[in-house]
């Protein structure tokens, strides 16, 4: 068992006492490590069986994106209502204990600028922290600072219109790339 699976055992016992940012780390370090894993399809599916109240299509969708990525947040927080919705509030606190932990280890700091950018390991993790803070993306760009790579969202209050920008952190995820042969049929960054 290497230290990930650890990690992650530990964290399916109790997520409240769990340190999430040490099990998101060496899931980096872990030959299960896929940043670009669950991108679309697996995700998009759920959301639809989620928008059409599909129980058992949500069901199967949220067993599947977990097993695939036990780490996703978006999924763990559909399981939460879905488990909630279901009378099964046990569940239901499990994953939103999950959930928590996950954001609480990504938003030590406040992601406002490059000093305080937060680190993430996938794109759906900047998704969901926006999704956290209650904010709809409105442009994406990229940027070097100090030779770290980052992505830059910007984002409209929903109260004020002030744009926002909030800075994430994304080596890791670019790391992926370096330690990696792409196959022929996988696309990179790059391409």
């Amino acid at each position: 068992m290497d230290e990930y699976e650890k990690l992650l055992a530990e964290a399916q016992r109790s997520p409240a006492t769990s340190d999430f940012l040490a099990l998101r780390q060496a899931y980096t370090r872990s030959p299960l490590f896929n940043p670009y894993l669950n991108a679309a399809s697996i995700p998009m599916a759920l959301r639809r069986a989620v928008q059409q109240d599909d129980q058992n299509l949500i069901g199967a969708g949220l067993q599947r994106v977990l097993q695939e990525d036990y780490l996703d947040i978006e999924a763990h927080i559909v399981a939460y209502n879905f488990y909630r919705q279901s009378g099964k509030i046990t569940k239901a606190e499990y994953h939103a204990a999950f959930a928590r932990g996950l954001l609480a280890s990504i938003m030590r700091v406040n992601g406002r600028s490059f000093e305080t950018a937060f680190e993430v390991i996938s794109i759906r993790e900047e998704y969901a922290v926006m999704n956290a803070l209650g904010l709809r993306v409105t442009m994406q760009r990229k940027a070097t600072h100090i030779g770290k790579n980052y992505d830059i969202l910007t984002a409209q209050h929903p109260q004020t219109g002030e744009e926002l920008d909030f800075y994430f952190n994304i080596d890791r995820m670019r790391s992926f790339w370096g330690s990696k042969t792409p196959k022929k049929d996988v696309p990179t960054p790059n391409q």
